[in-house]
């Protein structure tokens, strides 16, 4: 009987990646991992938001931040503390000790990581279970919510900010 291991190119990939990771995160005072999940791409939301994250990213230069997008229309916008991926090692990073937040819709399983992980979240619920979610992790003390309605650069910017002066992030 002849046995395959499809996973074997994957397995190869993912390695070189993590090194690609391992070399930003090597160099960064702290990393932040921002993603919206599987099923809100980052490259479909709208420009004034993705100009928003650009424009508070650069607010924190000592921070690199390692954003799932899978567009290729904001290569020439993000400052060099901005790394665009396809993919992440989303679980890998989050458990990081550099990590200091994680941005993001907060889906079920994102929270169930960052917890696991003890990652404060910065939140911005888009729809399904995300808003009483994100909610829930604000009203227990390891999340900072935007409504999507007030997202700009200053408010991703003090969210932030209070997650990185805040004490009991433990991060």
């Amino acid at each position: 009987m002849y046995k395959f291991d499809a996973r074997g190119d994957r397995i190869s990939y993912i390695s070189q990646a993590r090194q690609e990771f391992q070399q930003i995160v090597d160099a960064a005072e702290g990393i932040v991992v921002f993603s919206f999940g599987s099923v809100a791409a980052g490259h479909k939301m709208p420009m004034s938001w993705k100009l928003a994250f650009v424009d508070a990213f650069k607010r924190f230069p000592k921070y690199h931040f390692i954003w799932r997008y899978e567009g290729t229309d904001l290569q020439d916008e993000v400052s060099p503390n901005v790394h665009l991926f396809k993919w992440l090692p989303q679980s890998d990073l989050l458990q990081n000790p550099k990590t200091k937040a994680f941005l993001s819709h907060g889906g079920y399983n994102s929270m169930q990581e960052a917890i696991s992980a003890g990652v404060p979240l910065v939140t911005i619920a888009l729809f399904g279970d995300q808003p009483k979610n994100a909610k829930l992790a604000e009203r227990h003390g390891f999340s900072v919510n935007i409504h999507k309605g007030d997202l700009s650069a200053d408010t991703i910017a003090d969210a932030l900010n209070k997650l990185f002066k805040d004490p009991r992030s433990g991060r």
